[in-house]
């Protein structure tokens, strides 16, 4: 997984823009995680990030490393240009972490519901 980590500032006002490179077994694609999400994700806000990073502003917090190799599921929030031009670069709404036993479940429930038909 590819990751960049922008932080944008502006009147101290420190925002998150953490831009990813995902892949699965048939497609890569790029999104961007902003900030409640990537606060959400990542436990911490981005003050404190900063804060953290003692002025090394090119080095990439493990926090944001950590994300590399990780299983997760994005939810997107299309625009657009995603729709009408086909941009790949999309804005992640929500990450959700996999839950095996749910997904589990949720199988054995569609397979229960075709067969009642």
């Amino acid at each position: 997984m590819y990751y960049h980590i922008c932080v944008t500032l502006t009147k101290c006002d420190s925002r998150y823009r953490i831009r990813l490179q995902i892949s699965d077994h048939s497609a890569t694609t790029s999104c961007t995680l902003f900030d409640e999400e990537a606060e959400r994700m990542l436990n911490t806000s981005v003050s404190f990030l900063l804060d953290s990073l003692d002025g090394k502003s090119e080095e990439i917090p493990k926090i944001i490393q950590e994300l590399c190799g990780q299983r997760l599921i994005f939810r997107f929030k299309l625009n657009n240009k995603n729709l009408t031009l086909g941009m790949q670069n999309y804005a992640v709404k929500k990450i959700f972490v996999p839950d095996e036993k749910l997904e589990k479940r949720y199988l054995e429930d569609k397979a229960e519901e075709v067969m009642v038909y």
